[in-house]
């Protein structure tokens, strides 16, 4: 008799961490069923195994993984729904699935309940060995509603991209349920932890270990919290790995911590008609063909380049351009450049990257929350694009032969008086390129309008430069248009 699942806003979770042996699936099995049941007793109310838990992975090709598929539901989905229905939980199980229909061959996750299986993903972004046997993933990025909250699942090399993520958060995910074979990295990777930080989700991931056919496999099941810091994390070896989700956090989106006010929202603050760019597949064709087709441009060639970034401590220098015209805060930031690439001399970078706002500084921590001096101090130490202080930067980099990126807050007299935080791309011919911030924190929001350059790239010595600042890097979709440029 099945056990229906009441519903919670906090409760326990599992991962759990296993070394397969390849073809040994009954073996396997039993040994996982332990397992999940171990966890279940230990109220574990979702439970997560690892990528293809049931077969082991590394598999040479469809006729060797053919006697070990089985549809979903089958078999082996039913003994551990039989669990969940034991004990109130829900499963994620990893193992290779064959449509009865198309007889095709996917790498899956079986989601199963006290009532049966809730759903199925199938993997879309396939690793190295995959091809071999099986099809990429044709169920598209679900989202399941339950009664522990709204439960999405990744597979592996789906977390190297971070749509797979994004995709199931935009339609409300609070829970990423990660099976995954890693390797060639040390775990919980910077990957999976992004994926949790951007969206502000769980992360459950469940690794095997171990060596298969001489790929050696990472460890390091872990559950990530939404701000992406690691609750509860297993290195190596057998074992469950339990943590806690609490669902008010996964549907809390406020960047910042919980005591302090929020930058914004992580969902909200998207800019989704600069992220058009997202839809096309630009990287199907080996780069240097694509761009320059139709002899219409080309990739500029580049060159082996030096990039360099200067650190300050920005407060005090904010202290001191209340006090100074933004010509003169200028003449402080020609002269510590100066002075920094002189002490490093005969070291010269190409591209030298400077803080975003350095002009004119940030405003001083005494008047931090108040709104009317922010506004004072962005706006009265704004400048014009190009005008005197751009001219004596352009000096700047002719005299040191490096082109210069800052940030500066910039105002624009006409049609009437607007204001925006803007880096600039500077060489010794002039402002080279300009991006004016699309992505606007809560402060800047007080005193700055949202950037209507889009996000530009601009052909250099060095190559194609793309320019993004401060908030703009906390979606992930900024940088994946600039590359896709």
């Amino acid at each position: 008799m099945s056990t229906s699942i009441p519903s919670f806003n906090q409760y326990r979770v599992a991962a759990i961490q296993y070394e397969p042996t390849l073809g040994e699936k009954e073996k396997n099995v039993t040994a996982l069923l332990r397992l999940v049941e171990e966890a279940a007793q230990h109220d574990a109310r979702l439970i997560v195994l690892p990528e293809m838990a049931t077969t082991g992975y590394c598999w040479e090709s469809r006729s060797e993984v053919a006697p070990y598929v089985e549809p979903i539901p089958g078999p082996t989905t039913e003994r551990f729904q039989q669990v969940a229905a034991r004990y109130g939980s829900i499963i994620a199980l990893g193992l290779p699935e064959v449509d009865p229909t198309t007889d095709v061959y996917y790498n899956s996750l079986a989601l199963l309940g006290p009532e049966g299986v809730i759903g199925t993903y199938r993997k879309i972004h396939s690793y190295i060995a995959e091809p071999r046997w099986a099809r990429d993933g044709d169920l598209g990025m679900p989202v399941w509603e339950t009664p522990l909250g709204r439960l999405t699942g990744l597979i592996c090399q789906d977390a190297e991209f971070f749509e797979s993520a994004r995709v199931p958060a935009l339609h409300g995910a609070d829970v990423l349920l990660f099976p995954t074979n890693w390797l060639d990295e040390k775990s919980p990777s910077g990957s999976w932890i992004a994926r949790a930080f951007e969206n502000g989700v769980y992360l459950i991931g469940a690794n095997r270990y171990g060596s298969e056919r001489g790929i050696q496999f990472s460890g390091g099941s872990c559950i990530v919290n939404p701000d992406g810091s690691i609750q509860a994390y297993l290195d190596d070896g057998e074992g469950i790995v339990y943590g806690e989700v609490d669902l008010s956090r996964s549907r809390a989106k406020k960047w910042g911590p919980p005591d302090e006010e929020p930058w914004g929202d992580r969902l909200v603050d998207r800019r989704p008609s600069a992220y058009v760019m997202l839809a096309h597949n630009t990287y199907l064709w080996e780069p240097l063909r694509y761009h320059s087709l139709y002899e219409l441009g080309e990739l500029p060639p580049g060159q082996l380049s030096c990039v360099a970034i200067i650190q300050t401590n920005l407060q005090e220098w904010g202290a001191q351009a209340l006090q100074n015209s933004s010509l003169n805060a200028t003449q402080t930031v020609r002269s510590i450049v100066q002075t920094l690439i002189t002490d490093h001399d005969p070291a010269r970078p190409d591209v030298l990257v400077l803080p975003e706002l350095l002009l004119p500084g940030p405003v001083s921590p005494s008047v931090y929350e108040n709104d009317s001096a922010i506004i004072a101090h962005f706006q009265n130490g704004a400048i014009e694009v190009p005008g005197a202080e751009t001219d004596s930067l352009v000096e700047l980099a002719k005299e040191l032969q490096i082109s210069l990126v800052l940030g500066v807050a910039e105002r624009v007299k006409e049609p009437i008086p607007t204001y925006y935080n803007t880096i600039l791309l500077i060489d010794p011919e002039g402002v080279y390129g300009t991006y004016r911030k699309l992505h606007l924190t809560a402060k800047d929001r007080l005193w700055a309008s949202a950037g209507n350059l889009d996000l530009p790239t601009f052909d250099t010595p060095s190559g194609r430069i793309g320019l993004a600042t401060g908030y703009d890097v906390l979606f992930p979709e900024t940088l994946r248009v600039l590359a896709s440029k």
